[in-house]
């Protein structure tokens, strides 16, 4: 899967987990969480120009989507601000969005 379709909040339609995760889940399977980049693809992708196989470290408005049930597949959300994340770039595109640290975090946000 592009890590545009896993990991850059979709410009139009839904930006609720559940419908955003239908995207990133296989089937019959459950990703226990995701992070979605809140920013167009475009800048996103203007980050790696000039990269050939290195990562970025960059601050962005991000929405974890964490898993709360299997059956169906249901989450909660949690937005976070200025969060650092680390992208791996390869022959200038972003090819991956390294995994952060989840546990600490307080899942009581509105889906």
């Amino acid at each position: 899967m592009k890590p545009k379709q896993k990991h850059i909040l979709p410009e139009n339609g839904s930006r609720k987990c559940d419908d955003m995760m239908k995207n990133v889940n296989g089937i019959n399977q459950c990703k226990r969480i995701n992070t979605f980049i809140n920013q167009k693809a475009e800048k996103v992708k203007a980050l790696c120009k000039g990269k050939k196989n290195e990562y970025i470290t960059h601050k962005f408005d991000v929405i974890d989507c964490k898993m709360i049930s299997v059956k169906p597949c249901k989450y909660k959300s949690l937005a976070l601000k200025g969060n650092k994340k680390k992208i791996k770039c390869e022959n200038g595109l972003p090819v991956h969005l390294e995994r952060g640290i989840y546990d600490n975090f307080d899942y009581d946000g509105e889906n």
